[in-house]
């Protein structure tokens, strides 16, 4: 989508394009609602339609939301276009780009040290959640009134759990639970799945239904099946799609948890429905309003502190 100065995006009227990048597009706009000045990035026309960015912008938002600094740049909401395209509402920073102050000439050894200590201090903050910015350079730091500010999380990447192929995570703690099972493993107290991919392919309903709109794509989840199995024969593999396991039952018990707007959402229905007709206790919830990923965007819904919550209490009855 072409966004012109004065369209309105959701709540948000577009004032001034502001930047961009190989990332995407940058606008200053002002959010109708709350009478405050926001940026809002979205994917160029030329790369809407192209489920690799989508899915990095969607891992973007994932990960910003997930961190809480000082010096790293706020996200306040996700979008979408009417015709369906992506965009990320931002705090908007009033200052300078490191970049530009520098084409001026050296910084006092002070500020140096400063905004040093700040970026530092932002990165850390990152890598405890398991998060690697891979983009840092003086374009995507912005002196700003209240310090340094450490901005573009678009090429970004998880180093523990990556949020944008975590149904993934999902599918492997499954199918250890069929593994440990088959093969005299450990017995296990619970499995707790969140976004559970565990049905290759998607032409579910609800892959059909919110296929496109609600961040996670359905063309996102083919990409991500495609790159997780080397054959489309594999998926047939209970290991790699566990549904497709001719038996369920002495399974772990099942906390459940689904998304109302996700493609996926119906891998999870199915698994529930799937492990209670083999005997085995199964909480099942769908969180209504919700998109895939939500759990790590508490910065932006409640309902990802609820999860986190229902999940606590689940483990502590399953360990006693």
């Amino acid at each position: 989508m072409s966004v012109q100065k004065g369209a309105q995006l959701g709540p948000y009227r577009v004032d001034d394009r502001i930047g961009a990048g190989g990332m995407g597009e940058v606008y200053a706009a002002t959010d109708t609602r709350l009478k405050r000045r926001v940026a809002i990035k979205i994917l160029p026309p030329s790369l809407e339609k192209d489920a690799q960015r989508r899915a990095r912008l969607q891992r973007e938002a994932e990960l910003i939301s997930s961190l809480h600094h000082p010096h790293v740049c706020r996200l306040y909401d996700v979008g979408q276009t009417d015709d369906g395209g992506q965009y990320l509402v931002l705090e908007l920073l009033e200052g300078e780009a490191l970049q530009s102050r520098l084409r001026r000439g050296p910084l006092p050894l002070a500020q140096v040290l400063r905004i040093g200590s700040q970026m530092a201090d932002a990165l850390a903050a990152a890598h405890r959640h398991g998060i690697v910015h891979r983009d840092l350079k003086p374009g995507n730091v912005m002196l700003t009134t209240d310090g340094a500010k450490l901005l573009d999380f678009g090429l970004a990447k998880p180093v523990v759990v990556s949020p944008a192929s975590a149904e993934t995570i999902v599918t492997l703690a499954a199918a250890v639970t069929l593994r440990a099972r088959d093969e005299g493993g450990p017995r296990l107290a619970c499995q707790v799945l969140v976004h559970p991919a565990v049905q290759y392919g998607w032409d579910t309903p609800s892959a059909l239904a919110n296929a496109e709109g609600y961040f996670l794509q359905r063309a996102s989840v083919e990409y991500f099946w495609n790159h997780y199995v080397n054959d489309p024969g594999d998926g047939a593999n209970p290991y790699c799609s566990p549904l497709a396991a001719r038996d369920h039952s002495n399974l772990p018990p099942a906390f459940i948890a689904c998304a109302q707007y996700d493609p996926i959402c119906d891998d999870g229905k199915n698994y529930a429905e799937a492990l209670r007709a083999a005997g085995v206790p199964v909480t099942f919830r769908v969180y209504e309003g919700m998109i895939h990923g939500f759990m790590l965007m508490s910065g932006v819904f409640d309902q990802s502190r609820t999860l986190v919550d229902d999940i606590g209490r689940e483990v502590r009855s399953a360990l006693g």
